[in-house]
């Protein structure tokens, strides 16, 4: 059962972080991404916990925010799914990439329903912007468009098994689709 008291401390929490955090680019709160996040895990049939760390997903990459801050406020299971999706970002950009995707291919299912919304929704901004903005867009980014591409192709390559599963096989052919469609 979801208890809407966690999801609504999780998106007060993330919101009071992530302040006046803008999208790359663009002048939208950053907080709409992690709700989108939510709401594309909810479609997938998420548990409640899985739906806080969608929302909670960013902050600890993103903010001052420690991993002890969120098993404190949200427990075990969320702070282990937070961590799961947050980078170690000592290593090269492309290192991590490809270390995160590898690791990917044999995380738990409930870790590859998380970076699918997460990808899914970041792929979506970007096809919308795209269509505004044109090959402008790729100048927001530390990274070529050819970067982004395989680092998204990667990405859909990695999570291929939610094909397999009827909740998450919507999101999986979106992000594949339109993958295809922006590189």
């Amino acid at each position: 059962m979801i208890v809407l008291a966690k999801i609504n401390s999780a998106i007060q929490f993330a919101t009071m972080q992530h302040g006046t955090q803008k999208r790359k680019g663009k002048e939208v709160p950053y907080i709409v991404h992690p709700l989108e996040v939510m709401e594309i895990l909810y479609r997938m049939g998420a548990d409640e916990n899985l739906l806080v760390a969608g929302i909670l997903h960013d902050v600890v990459e993103d903010t001052a925010v420690k991993i002890a801050d969120i098993r404190e406020y949200f427990g075990d299971d969320v702070a282990e799914l937070v961590a799961a999706h947050t980078e170690d970002k000592s290593e090269p950009w492309e290192v991590r990439k490809a270390k995160d995707c590898n690791e990917l291919r044999t995380a738990p299912r409930r870790v590859q329903m998380l970076v699918l919304a997460d990808k899914l929704s970041n792929i979506r901004e970007m096809k919308q912007d795209l269509s505004v903005v044109g090959n402008d867009l790729w100048k927001r980014f530390n990274r070529s468009k050819e970067k982004q591409a395989w680092y998204y192709k990667l990405g859909v390559e990695c999570l291929s098994a939610m094909d397999d599963d009827t909740k998450t096989q919507w999101a999986y052919r979106e992000l594949k689709r339109t993958v295809e469609n922006v590189f």
